[in-house]
């Protein structure tokens, strides 16, 4: 090991033991982070950090060293994006390293490469080249083609792009959930599991959301039942709908039509159970002529709130004689 190498604050050689051993190495304690005697003119990481970048830095020593790699990476990734420090790399390597995410110390390794720039040597180099290759046998390039441009693609519920990818993704070997959305269409969901070091590809097909239901309406054998006045069935009718409310309208031979509303719902069925009473008619009828005058038999009766008058049909065998005054005066015939 270089002594540039051991100006990062985590040893290369216990991360390189953990990928070469794979799980049994989990068990060992991961090194330390801590500061290393630079090459000369070159100050160690923790001399070359100030102000907010220090402090996590210095932060997320203590939390290593106390086992909490996920605070520490928090730490680590402040400190980073206010230094810019390649070495931070390093160090955000090794915690995810601890945590098994795999593909995350590929990609962070890979990064330390490219942007260490001059503080690396060809030793360094080397050793971080050979640490990518063989970490990457616990990866899986992860290959997502979407027939609709624009919709998102979320690995595990996290967002990793949208359609199309430039490229494949590196994911870590085993079960992973892919979900695909976009508005307008209904998601695409799947589940992979992934095998280390072999390539993955998937196929998502986007179909267009269809906002309609079914709707199943009983009545009886004979009842006419009929949707939104226009389509009509006997005793049975079942079909899709657009989402919403629909008018159904039951009638029967001698029976009370019935009228309601129903709520159509997206992809869901809706049953409706109708049934009609019989119509009870009045025992007598109701007639044109006027409730003051009503004829029985040959004889018209004629209502009034003070008296009444038989009116006689005129014969031409019968000699009438003058009627008797009533209440309403002489009626001429």
């Amino acid at each position: 090991m270089s002594r540039r190498r051991r100006a990062t604050s985590l040893q290369a050689s216990s991360l390189l033991a953990f990928v070469l051993t794979c799980h049994a190495a989990l068990a060992q304690p991961a090194a330390a982070v801590a500061a290393s005697p630079a090459l000369p003119g070159e100050a160690p990481l923790a001399e070359s950090l100030s102000g907010t970048a220090k402090a996590d830095y210095a932060a997320a020593k203590i939390l290593y060293e106390d086992g909490d790699n996920a605070g520490a990476l928090l730490k680590l990734k402040s400190a980073y994006d206010t230094s810019r420090e390649p070495r931070l790399l390093w160090n955000m390597a090794a915690c995810e390293k601890n945590l098994r995410h795999y593909a995350e110390v590929a990609r962070l390794v890979s990064r330390y490469l490219a942007e260490g720039g001059g503080l690396l040597t060809a030793q360094d180099r080397t050793e971080a080249s050979e640490l990518v290759s063989t970490v990457r046998g616990f990866v899986s390039e992860l290959a997502i083609s979407v027939d609709q441009p624009g919709a998102t693609i979320l690995l595990d519920e996290r967002p990793i792009g949208q359609s199309p990818l430039p490229a494949a993704v590196q994911v870590d070997m085993g079960q992973h959930r892919i979900r695909v959305r976009k508005a307008g269409f209904v998601d695409f969901t799947s589940t992979a599991e992934l095998v280390g070091g072999q390539p993955f590809s998937l196929a998502a097909t986007l179909t267009p959301e269809k906002h309609e239901g079914q709707l199943r309406v009983l009545a009886g054998p004979s009842d006419v039942i009929q949707i939104d006045q226009r389509t009509s069935q006997v005793g049975l009718w079942e079909g899709t709908l657009p989402t919403g409310t629909h008018s159904v309208f039951v009638t029967g031979n001698g029976k009370r039509a019935h009228q309601t509303d129903v709520i159509v719902q997206d992809n869901q069925l809706t049953n409706l159970h109708v049934s009609l009473e019989t119509e009870v008619k009045p025992l007598i009828e109701k007639s044109s002529v006027p409730t003051w005058l009503w004829v029985a038999g040959g004889v018209v009766v004629v209502g009034g709130g003070l008296g009444a008058y038989l009116l006689l049909k005129p014969d031409s065998q019968t000699k009438y004689q003058s009627p008797t005054p009533g209440t309403w005066g002489t009626i001429d015939i």
